[in-house]
């Protein structure tokens, strides 16, 4: 496996602020990703940790964990918890 793929664990913390179209959603508007007509805007936040390893030699992989408190902006929705596993193969 190359330089860049090593062991070990990781996290990272990230903060958006709030979208341009607060006031369409904040009226009802609804939306494909955002927009219930139910919202109470808050900043999004969220928290990721993972570990990497490498399984065999071009091989390895990822478990990762993201927290995301408000999703899309909305103290009404959420927490969110969200699970992975990546594999990564290296030719």
């Amino acid at each position: 496996m190359g330089s860049s793929q090593g062991h070990g664990r990781h996290r990272r913390r990230a903060q958006r602020p709030l979208s341009e179209h607060q006031l369409f959603f904040a009226n009802g508007g609804l939306g494909i990703l955002a927009g219930d007509g139910s919202l109470d805007y808050a900043p999004e936040g969220i928290i990721e940790a993972y570990y990497a390893c490498a399984v065999i030699d071009p091989v390895g992989l990822t478990l990762d964990y993201q927290f995301v408190a408000n999703p899309a902006f909305n103290q009404e929705r959420g927490p969110v918890h969200v699970m992975a596993v990546r594999a990564h193969v290296q030719f």
